[in-house]
């Protein structure tokens, strides 16, 4: 499949650094989450690099010791790069974007069609989730306090690398979880967010459709009396209808929500 993105990363610098014509690149980021979250990136990380300020060189450097001071200078500013974060895999920050639009308004999810005032009891002995979910995965949102945890699922083919990421404001973990991939979002710091998701983790061996509907079922229980516990959740869906794996979704360009 072809990368529709591709003619336009290697502009994205130039842009942050207003060195091309905006009109290049601004049709294609208007319809690209992933292109505008890499832009973001780049720019944070050009808006601290540019605050970075060496300590002043002695006024009278010994001739032996200039070229300890200029290893000095250039291992502080590899160290300086070595701890600012590099634009964010298309992934994390796709799901960052998402949990930001849920936390702000500018997205409302479904919760998978379910009416607005519907609870549990308005299903007696039947599921209220479509019989088949077909490759859907699941987006929820969870209160964990004062908080909002979002969790990204994902059916996941070979194992891939746990990540820890800082995406603007929010934390994002990836674990693995049997077969499923697992995306934590939070505005929490790491050590609190990997508290909230060891509390809302599913059990070992759990499928998809498992976690969705024993998300849909406790968020159908919490109407009307708040606590802990899934707020809303989405159902996401690639494009042309196959599974929404690790290995396609970070080639989607968005991440498109079911309707």
């Amino acid at each position: 499949m072809s990368d529709p993105c591709a003619p336009f990363r290697p502009l994205l610098d130039g842009l942050a650094d207003a060195e091309i014509d905006p009109s290049r690149v601004e049709p294609h980021l208007s319809d690209c989450a992933a292109c505008r979250a890499e832009l973001d990136a780049i720019r944070d990380l050009k808006a601290r690099l540019a605050k970075f300020r060496l300590p002043a060189l002695p006024e009278r450097p010994r001739a032996r010791g200039r070229l300890g001071w200029a290893a000095a200078a250039a291992a502080a500013i590899l160290a300086l790069l070595l701890t600012l974060s590099a634009p964010p895999p298309p992934l994390l920050a796709l799901s960052a974007k998402m949990h930001d639009d849920v936390l702000s308004g500018r997205l409302v999810l479904s919760d998978l069609g379910i009416p607005p005032n519907a609870t549990k009891a308005d299903y007696p002995g039947r599921c209220p989730c479509p019989p088949d979910l077909g490759n859907a995965s699941p987006f929820v949102v969870y209160r964990a306090g004062d908080a909002r945890v979002s969790l990204l699922a994902l059916v996941e083919a070979e194992p891939g690398r746990d990540l820890v990421r800082r995406v603007g404001l929010d934390t994002v973990i990836t674990e693995r979880s049997g077969s499923l991939r697992l995306i934590w979002i939070s505005r929490l710091n790491e050590a609190e967010l990997r508290r909230a998701a060891a509390a809302l983790r599913p059990g070992p061996g759990v499928s998809l459709r498992d976690l969705t509907c024993d998300a849909c079922c406790s968020l159908l229980e919490s109407r009307g009396r708040g606590g802990d516990g899934p707020a809303s959740m989405e159902l996401l869906t690639a494009p042309d209808g196959g599974p929404l794996d690790v290995a396609r979704v970070g080639g989607l360009r968005p991440l498109p929500l079911s309707k």
